[in-house]
């Protein structure tokens, strides 16, 4: 099911130091540049943390799957898979694809930034590019992308609609 996490800044942390921010933006995994002063730092960081919370607020209008997909699962090539949501009294679609992608990524840059880069060979298809969100589901004939079975490789749903991209839990080929 399609969650939406939020963040509550307590007041007393909020006020004594602008790192409880730049905590929880880096946390969400977003950038932030460091001006001149402490109050225009502490400024600039409130008005993200605050995009980013109506960003978030924004989210609680998600699709809301409806599969149980059990952690480790692993489906048969050649069989149907149902996609369930909750239908929507809505007229806009979304696009639904699968994506497949490594188990465990490659390092592809293990010391030249801060961070290392990793390459999860991302491999999708389009599943249907007008999905309604009043259908309430989708049959997918499960065939392997490039023949992307067993351990190695996850399969995952991914519903994309506005700068919204939601999914369920991934699973995997046998």
């Amino acid at each position: 099911m399609g969650k939406c996490h939020s963040y509550a800044i307590p007041p007393r942390e909020a006020a004594e130091s602008s790192e409880y921010l730049k905590r929880r933006i880096f946390h969400l995994g977003l950038a932030y540049s460091l001006p001149a002063t402490k109050e225009r730092q502490l400024a600039k960081l409130t008005m993200k943390f605050l995009a980013i919370s109506a960003l978030l607020a924004g989210a609680a209008q998600a699709i809301q799957f409806l599969n149980d997909i059990p952690v480790g699962a692993y489906y048969s090539p050649g069989t149907e898979f149902v996609l369930e949501w909750e239908p929507e009294d809505r007229t806009d679609t979304f696009q639904l694809t699968i994506a497949s992608f490594l188990t465990t990524p490659i390092i592809t840059n293990p010391g030249q930034s801060q961070f290392p880069e990793y390459d999860f060979k991302v491999e999708g298809i389009v599943l249907g590019e007008d999905v309604k969100f009043s259908d309430g589901s989708f049959t997918w004939l499960i065939e392997p992308i490039d023949g992307r079975t067993g351990d190695e490789y996850y399969y995952s749903f991914q519903a994309s609609y506005a700068t919204t991209t939601e999914s369920p839990r991934a699973f995997h080929l046998q």
